[in-house]
């Protein structure tokens, strides 16, 4: 690696929601820590969490991992504790663990209000609670980066995943005031909003033909990968990007950049020209 990639060398970071092999907190987990960040990797799934780590730890990367579950207060003050403890600091913060996907979450007159309680318990109370405890230790260090991993459907209306899509839009939100209130402080807080990306738990889940269809829709040709979202979350959290906070930044191919008819449409004229 190039020494001008060690744009990181002496940060420490949390990455939460990384216990998941071919997921965006690992790779990005992983990329922070090639870029010469020391790395605290999350998860509420111990054995794939260690062995994750332990992977990394191989490769030579400083890292290590904490069981935690951000909706519960006492449960991000012990991660805080540990990461200061094992680290000696915290400089950038990478909220990724949430809920998604879950079976029911769909339209308002058939949604559940437990289901709802749920998705926001971990979603939007656990973002905020990761910030809480964060921004004292950041702000020892001299200031550091928040990355907030939204989401597009917060951005545009669907028929399904309700719950999910207000929680990442609470998640938008609350990014814009972590900014606004603790940038004097030298905080930036920013929120990335993915669109589909082709996690592992993607392309196990969804049909090849489902698959053709929404890759069909991104303005680039192809579907998001992993590492596309990874790099920017490195860029957000280097001095790099020193400039830049308070903003929610939209990672999709141009996927939700034009009228929703314009694939269809083509497809039509062209058959028409025919």
């Amino acid at each position: 690696m190039k020494e001008r990639d060690k744009d990181l060398e002496g940060k420490v970071a949390i990455v939460t929601g990384a216990g998941a092999a071919g997921g965006i907190g690992f790779e990005t987990a992983r990329i922070l820590a090639e870029a010469g960040a020391k790395v605290v990797l999350t998860g509420r799934r111990l054995g794939e969490l260690e062995s994750l780590t332990n992977s990394l730890k191989n490769e030579g990367l400083a890292v290590a991992h904490h069981l935690v579950d951000i909706s519960e207060e006492k449960s991000v003050e012990e991660l805080i504790f540990f990461t200061v403890k094992t680290f000696g600091r915290l400089d950038t913060l990478v909220n990724n663990a949430s809920l998604t996907g879950l079976k029911g979450d769909m339209d308002v007159m058939n949604m559940s209000v437990d289901l709802w309680d749920k998705i926001m318990e971990t979603n939007a109370r656990g973002y905020m609670l990761m910030c809480k405890h964060s921004l004292p230790e950041l702000i020892k260090s001299g200031g550091g980066s928040i990355i907030n991993v939204s989401s597009s459907t917060a951005l545009t209306g669907y028929t399904e995943y309700t719950a999910y899509a207000c929680s990442k839009g609470a998640i938008n939100t609350l990014t814009l005031y972590v900014a606004t209130q603790y940038g004097n402080k030298g905080i930036r807080c920013n929120a990335i909003t993915p669109g589909p990306v082709m996690t592992s738990k993607m392309g196990e889940t969804i049909p090849k033909a489902l698959l053709d269809l929404i890759t069909a829709h991104h303005l680039i040709g192809r579907m998001g990968k992993i590492s596309d979202i990874a790099e920017i979350i490195r860029f957000l959290a280097s001095d790099h990007s020193s400039f830049i906070t308070g903003q929610v930044i939209t990672i999709d191919g141009g996927f939700d950049s034009y009228m929703p008819a314009m694939v269809s449409l083509a497809e039509y004229m062209a058959k028409a020209q025919h």
